[in-house]
């Protein structure tokens, strides 16, 4: 359960379009991007309106109610996003603050995974 809420809420973060990271320092539209997940989290927000398309389909809204309840049952509601790392221009660490304690998610980045091809 841990694995998979940590993936999770990872490739949320790491699927946040926004610009340039300096020294950490999150650019204001990651803090606004990972500040609406709290809503995503309490089941309040949009869920295909936040995610995007890569996102749904990997991880289905049912799944994701699943694991939303599951994180509500053993901490309560969400509260905040306590504290928001960046670690690049397309992800961030942060800890996610609920009602019984709080969930750190660490990032990870999506690259390209093909290359363009070179014309000759």
């Amino acid at each position: 359960m841990r694995a998979l809420t940590l993936w999770l809420v990872a490739l949320v973060v790491a699927l946040l379009p926004v610009g340039a990271v300096a020294q950490g320092v999150a650019d204001p539209a990651l803090r606004a991007k990972a500040d609406a997940l709290v809503a995503i989290l309490d089941g309040r927000g949009a869920y295909d309106a936040y995610f995007a398309a890569s996102f749904r389909d990997k991880v289905p809204q049912a799944q994701f109610a699943t694991i939303v309840a599951q994180l509500k049952a053993t901490l309560g509601t969400p509260q905040t996003i306590e504290s928001l790392t960046a670690t690049s221009a397309w992800s961030a660490d942060l800890v996610v603050g609920y009602a019984r304690g709080r969930r750190a998610f660490a990032s990870r980045s999506i690259r390209p995974r093909r290359m363009p091809r070179p014309v000759c």
